[in-house]
């Protein structure tokens, strides 16, 4: 942090109100994330003292923790460290429910059971079966990407959002998607933001869409052995009947297993699906009994909620289903493991005991669902077991993906030093959007700077990236000069400080990708005289040790690319780091 912690809470207190702001030895303790203690905890009432406590956070360096109903806080990797949590409580509205157009909207902290209260009076639900409702907010289960048992009759999370506002680290709302149904305008960024976890930024307004309630609901219980309900499962596949979940879970004994099956909508439409349900089991030679009413909400309830067993190791496997009932039959003799599998989505939930040993479990689950296509991670655990592991699993093909997200273009390692090394400089710039199109999510509309500069900069911005499509390297750096000449005098207005705690993040993220043989202390070395500078507020030094930063991270590249050559072709043509060349007017 480039602040002590009671300067930060001051200007917090300043900015959301004294009683909103809480370093109490009680209150910390519950908030406590897989053992880690947070320093401070803030309950903004409001989006602009969310976007006022993220900007100050981030001015600080102070990582920060989103806590809505704190019910996914086990998911993931342990933090490093937690400096503030922001709750979230607070903004508890339901702004708007469009009972003909089937949508509502609502602030992020609404518990999921006040909305369906809420829109209930419409005969209209949420269909979202998000575990643990009645604590669980809607900003929670879009940024966890909580689904429940009818996932596959009304789709995911990330399929009924279809609009939302966000709060970004500088605190800036965007909003993306809309209020209607139809709405095919741009890139759906809703789907980026649901599942991130909260490290895009705070979800402060989600609009969802809304379905009928089903007029009748039943569940068809049906126990046998695994073979007869795999005759069951074909032929209830092969019928014209539509449920709404179909789930597979241990009946107690190691061998005897059960099949759940809700089935909903009118009335007559029920009976029949019941009447031929049980005809199917008669025939596959299972018992089955039927459960309406409490007894049907209560079976639900605890599939709804088992991935939440927070006292458990719960490993999560997704596979093709055709592949369900093969992987079941081979962890079928697994002891202390209680085992449900989603038929519908090919989803298996293991919740093994808390011990090392459930590890290897998770070990070998990962093979398995690798050998299937597939894919497992550690959905929850105790602090103590995840240590050591990463709970979610071996990388996937699209990892590159999602780092190109969080992290902007130019740091990727190219073909050439040459092409690291204006990227670097692109760095050093100032600016870390190339890109995105958008130089105004860096430098925001201040009063120096005109819309007719910020078009003049996209323009850049797009020829760069044309060029860098075409592999026309020495136009990109053409465009890059021009671009550099004109961000310089745009860019007047920002301050020292706040352009390095922009780019202090993606520096550290570029040493790890382009440098990873880089010995870790090296890396972490590079950037101490830096924040000592920024910490005495002396501006010069500070330039110095920028300079001296990319100098250093360069050298280090270029004796990497030496012992490892590529194609030097066209090198000539690009840029060199030139850190001597344009040195940015900043102020302090």
């Amino acid at each position: 942090m480039l602040q002590t912690i009671d300067s930060l809470m001051q200007g917090l207190r300043s900015a959301v109100g004294p009683d909103a702001v809480t370093a109490e030895p009680d209150s910390l303790e519950s908030h406590r994330i897989d053992g880690i203690t947070p320093r401070l905890v803030v309950a903004p009432e409001s989006v602009e003292q969310v976007g006022a406590t993220l900007r100050l956070c981030s001015e600080a360096h102070a990582t920060v923790i989103p806590w809505g109903g704190g019910t996914a806080l086990a998911l993931g990797n342990p933090p490093r460290r937690a400096d503030v949590v922001v709750k979230l409580n607070r903004l508890n509205r339901v702004i708007e429910h469009d009972s003909a157009n089937l949508t509502v909207s609502a602030q992020c902290g609404t518990m999921l059971n006040a909305l369906q209260t809420a829109i209930a009076a419409h005969k209209q639900f949420v269909p979202i079966d998000a575990p643990l409702p009645e604590c669980a907010s809607i900003g929670g289960i879009v940024a966890a990407n909580l689904n429940g048992p009818r996932r596959g009759c009304y789709g995911s999370v990330r399929d009924l959002v279809i609009g939302m506002k966000v709060i970004l680290a500088s605190g800036e709302q965007i909003k993306a998607g809309g209020k209607v149904v139809k709405n095919v305008a741009g890139y759906d960024m809703c789907k980026l933001f649901a599942g991130s976890l909260g490290t895009l930024g705070i979800i402060s307004e989600v609009t969802l869409r809304v379905a009928p309630m089903a007029e009748r609901a039943a569940t068809v219980v049906g126990l046998g052995d695994l073979r007869q309900l795999e005759h069951f499962h074909e032929e209830l596949l092969r019928s014209p009947l539509a449920p709404s979940a179909i789930f597979l879970l241990r009946a107690g004994s190691p061998r005897k297993w059960r099949i759940g099956i809700w089935c909903e909508g009118f009335d007559e439409s029920v009976r029949r699906q019941l009447i031929e349900l049980e005809t199917m089991a008669t025939r596959s030679g299972i018992n089955c009994e039927f459960l309406t009413g409490e007894k049907h909400n209560e079976f639900w309830s605890a599939l709804r909620d088992f991935p939440l067993q927070l006292n458990q190791l719960m490993c999560r496997v997704t596979i093709p289903r055709a592949e369900v009932l093969d992987l079941v039959t081979r962890i079928e003799g697994w002891e202390s493991t209680a085992i449900v599998g989603d038929m519908t989505m090919g989803t298996i939930w293991c919740a093994c005991a808390t011990r090392k040993t459930s590890l290897d479990q998770f070990a070998q689950l990962t093979v398995m669902a690798r050998e299937r296509r597939g894919h497992a991670i550690v959905f929850a655990a105790p602090s103590a077991l995840k240590r050591g592991i990463n709970v979610w699993g071996e990388s996937g093909p699209t990892l590159s993906l999602m780092r190109e997200i969080k992290l902007p273009p130019e740091l990727d390692v190219g073909e050439t030093y040459g092409e690291v090394s204006w990227s670097v400089r692109g760095i050093y710039d100032g600016y870390v959007g190339w890109f995105d199109r958008n130089p105004a999510t860096m430098y925001g509309r201040s009063p120096n700077v005109a819309d007719a500069d910020l078009v003049e900069l996209s323009a850049h911005c797009d020829a760069m990236h044309i060029c860098a499509e075409r592999g026309d390297m020495h136009a990109v750096a053409e465009a890059d000069a021009a671009f550099h000449e004109r961000i310089l005098q745009v860019a007047g207005n920002r301050t020292l400080r706040t352009v390095w705690a922009s780019l202090e993040p993606f520096l550290r993220t570029y040493i790890t990708l382009v440098v990873p043989g880089a010995d870790p202390e090296w890396a972490a070395n590079l950037h101490t005289p830096i924040l000592e500078a920024l910490q005495h507020r002396d501006t010069a030094a500070a330039v110095t040790a920028i300079t001296q930063h990319f100098e250093a991270a360069s050298a280090n590249l270029a004796a990497r690319w030496e012992e490892e050559p590529g194609d030097a072709d066209g090198a000539d043509d690009l840029p060199s780091l030139g850190v001597e060349e344009a040195q940015p007017t900043l102020t302090d």
